[in-house]
């Protein structure tokens, strides 16, 4: 068989003209300075930069070994991509593309924006400064922090106890709104909405709420913070004089049927 055969070149120690940039197909040489073992992968009868770096040096165009990416985007085409395979970080300052599935085991910090057509797994914390955009699966075992912006273009299911929304303005399609879910077996909450507001020198809770002992709606306010903060009720068996709890004053124009 052609070129089968393997050839020990030379040594070299001359950095400003390594011969490891001759070697033809077959041939092997060592950089004493740096220890790297080079191997010829030409076609036969050619020379040139054509060698590969065994170890011990970064990857370059012409040579394989530590890789390192300085461009702005690092995009895999096709294919499952594990990076972090052990327990370091994977970080990220330009756009990260992923075709296939990408398994982070580390933690991940995307500076720039993270798109991912197939599943994404992160087992460490993720951190994204720019947009995130996932078209498969994402789970994420550790804590997930995005800076920029998430559009969810499935469904969205959180399973923990408390959901926290720190924004400005929440705009909701449904014109109904289900509170409550699960209060079938016994009646033993509240069901209502509140908020909190000062009062000049304390915080204060007003609302409204359908109260589970009797079924009447009552709107309140003066209700004292922190303390008496609505929980799954409103406490109003505790004295008025302690919670401050009180009815509110509400306008509106009763037209037809009764009260009281």
């Amino acid at each position: 068989m052609a070129d089968s055969k393997i050839l020990i070149k030379r040594n070299t120690s001359n950095n400003n003209a390594p011969a490891e940039n001759s070697l033809s197909v077959g041939e092997l040489a060592v950089n004493l300075q740096t220890g790297v073992l080079y191997a010829g992968k030409g076609v036969s009868g050619t020379t040139g930069t054509t060698s590969i770096a065994l170890g011990g040096q970064d990857a370059t165009d012409a040579v394989k070994g530590i890789a390192s990416f300085d461009n702005t985007n690092f995009t895999v085409t096709n294919g499952n991509v594990a990076l972090g395979n052990g327990s370091g970080n994977v970080e990220v300052s330009g756009t990260l593309g992923v075709t296939g599935n990408a398994t982070l085991r580390g933690n991940a910090d995307v500076v720039g924006n993270l798109a991912v057509t197939g599943d994404t797994t992160l087992r460490g914390a993720a951190n994204v400064h720019g947009n995130a955009e996932i078209t498969g699966t994402l789970g994420v075992t550790g804590n997930a922090n995005l800076r920029g912006n998430l559009t969810v273009g499935g469904d969205l299911t959180v399973s923990g106890t408390t959901t926290t929304v720190n924004s400005s303005t929440v705009t909701i399609d449904d014109s109904q709104l289900k509170l409550a879910d699960g209060n079938t077996s016994s009646d033993a909450v509240d069901i209502g909405v509140y908020g909190e507001y000062s009062d000049g020198a304390d915080v204060m809770f007003t609302g409204f709420f359908r109260d589970a002992s009797d079924g009447d709606f009552n709107f309140y306010k003066g209700l004292k913070g922190p303390t008496y903060e609505p929980g799954t009720t409103v406490d109003t068996a505790t004295a008025a004089s302690t919670t401050g709890y009180e009815l509110a004053t509400v306008n509106a124009i009763i037209d037809g049927g009764s009260y009281s």
